[in-house]
């Protein structure tokens, strides 16, 4: 009596983990510029009177596990957010743009992730 097994496919070729971290990375890639497209529609939509100062600060930092957007320390960022203490003592309480976007991208981004995760999947066939 004998048993033979065959294996086929990229996952069991060696190619499997290529395919998963170009995955992981193009996810990175595409959360963080529809992140990026969001923030700025919405500075874009709620600034009262833009120059694009605060706007060109806007960055994109992506790494191996994470995405993340600032406006790299502008010292009225805070204010403009909704944050800071003069919040407090003052009517303008914030736009809240990077809030609201972080809300937005928690429930979207698993949906973007399916579709690259998908083709990525296809790949290990």
């Amino acid at each position: 009596m004998s048993i033979e097994v065959r294996t086929k496919g990229g996952l069991l070729n060696g190619r499997g983990k290529a395919v998963i971290s170009n995955a992981v990375d193009e996810i990175n890639d595409d959360v963080g510029q529809e992140a990026y497209n969001r923030v700025q529609n919405r500075l874009s939509s709620v600034l009262q009177n833009p120059t694009g100062a605060y706007q060109s600060r806007i960055t994109t930092d992506v790494s191996s596990d994470s995405v993340g957007i600032s406006d790299g320390g502008v010292v009225y960022g805070p204010w403009l957010e909704g944050t800071s203490s003069r919040n407090n003592s003052t009517q303008f309480k914030g736009y809240q743009t990077f809030r609201k976007v972080l809300q937005e991208m928690e429930k979207d981004a698993s949906k973007q992730a399916d579709r690259v995760v998908g083709r990525a999947v296809g790949k290990l066939q």
